[in-house]
C-alpha cells in the first residue's frame, strides 16, 4: 500500500489526476458493465483487464487527499492506495510525485502487518518506577500521521496520546509503552483500568495492576496456593504454571470448573486436575492480569 499524507502547506484538498480515468473497469474479458454496480477504474494500467493482477478488478481508488482527516481534525489528512501501475507510475514521475516534490505531500509505503491491530497483555503499576505504568503488548505503533493513544477509566482516568506521552519522559514502542507517574497520578491497583489505541483500532479493557505474589504452593489432599493480586479483571483470566514434573497449565475457568476454586489469596486445585504433580520436583507459579509471580517449589 501507498499512504499520501497531506502536508498542510496549502489549504483545501489536494487532487492527484492521473490514477483514474473516470472509466468503468474492464473485466479480463475486455467487457463493459454499468459504472453505477461495477468497481471503476483507478487502481491500474497494465493488462486487458487494467490490472496487475490479471482477472481481479480493484475498487476504485481516492482522487483526493484531504487537509485533515474527518475523524480528528488535529492529524492531517490522508489517503491509502493500492500499489497498482497506475499508481506506481504517478508515485515514480507522475503527479503524485510532483506534489511529494513540491512539499505538499509525504509518500509512505506500507503493508497490512504495520496497520495491525494493537494487542495489550499487562498494564504494570509501579514498573520501571514508583506510580510509573508499563504496557505490554503488540502493534502498539501507529503508522504517521495517526499517533497512538492510551485511555485510562477508573480511578486516576485520562486519555493520553502519543505526543503527550513522549514529551512527559515516557516512549511509545511496537511492543512496549512507558507512562511517567506525573501523567497518571490518580491510578491505582486494580481500580483503574485502561486500553490501547493504535491506527484507529482498540485493545480489550486490561487492569491496570501490581503482580500477584506467591507464597506457598502445598500439596495435600488438594494443592494449596497462598499469596495476593491472585484474581484478574475480566477478560483475561487468572492461569496456573505448573513446571517440572507433572507441568501443565490450568486457566481460573479449568480449576473451578474441576470442582477448585480462585480467590485474591489462594487458589485450591484438585489433584484430579494435576495428576502428576508432586512434592519435589514440580514448582507453580500464578499469572493475574497478564503478570507473573515469583516461581515456589510445591512442598
Amino acid at each position: 500500500m501507498i499512504r499520501l499524507t497531506h502536508t498542510q502547506t496549502t489549504a483545501g484538498p489536494l487532487l492527484v489526476t492521473d490514477i483514474d480515468d473516470g472509466l468503468p473497469n474492464k473485466t479480463a474479458h475486455s467487457g463493459t458493465g454499468d459504472p453505477k454496480r461495477d468497481q471503476r477504474d483507478g487502481s491500474s494500467l497494465s493488462g486487458p483487464d487494467k490490472s496487475t493482477m490479471p482477472g481481479v478488478n480493484w475498487a476504485k481508488q481516492a482522487s483526493y487527499v484531504p487537509r485533515v482527516k474527518a475523524t480528528n481534525v488535529a492529524i492531517a489528512g490522508y489517503v491509502d492506495l493500492i500499489e497498482s501501475d497506475r499508481v506506481l507510475m504517478s508515485v515514480n514521475k507522475g503527479v503524485i510525485k510532483g506534489l511529494q516534490t513540491g512539499g505538499f505531500l509525504t509518500v509512505t509505503s506500507f503493508t497490512a502487518a504495520d496497520v495491525a491491530a494493537p494487542t495489550v497483555t499487562s498494564m504494570q503499576l509501579n514498573l520501571p518506577g514508583a506510580g510509573d505504568i508499563t504496557i505490554t503488548g503488540t502493534n502498539l505503533t501507529s503508522l504517521a500521521p495517526n499517533l497512538t493513544r492510551v485511555t485510562l477509566s477508573g480511578t486516576g482516568a485520562v486519555t493520553l496520546t502519543q505526543t503527550q506521552i513522549t514529551t512527559g519522559g515516557g516512549t511509545v514502542g511496537a511492543s512496549s509503552i512507558v507512562i511517567p507517574a506525573a501523567l497518571v497520578p490518580g491510578v491505582g491497583d486494580i481500580v483503574t483500568t485502561g486500553t490501547v489505541t493504535a491506527d484507529d483500532q482498540t485493545t480489550t479493557v486490561v487492569a491496570v495492576a501490581l503482580p500477584p505474589t506467591l507464597a506457598t504452593a502445598v500439596l495435600g489432599g488438594t494443592l494449596v496456593l497462598t499469596g495476593t493480586r491472585m484474581t484478574t479483571i475480566a477478560p483475561l483470566l487468572t492461569s496456573v504454571i505448573i513446571t517440572g514434573t507433572g507441568a501443565v497449565t490450568l486457566t481460573s475457568a479449568q480449576i473451578i470448573t474441576g470442582g477448585g476454586s480462585v480467590a485474591l489469596t489462594s487458589i485450591v486445585i484438585p489433584l484430579a486436575l494435576i495428576p502428576g504433580v508432586v512434592a519435589v520436583g514440580s514448582s507453580a507459579q500464578v499469572r493475574s492480569d497478564g503478570l507473573l509471580s515469583a516461581v515456589v517449589a510445591v512442598s
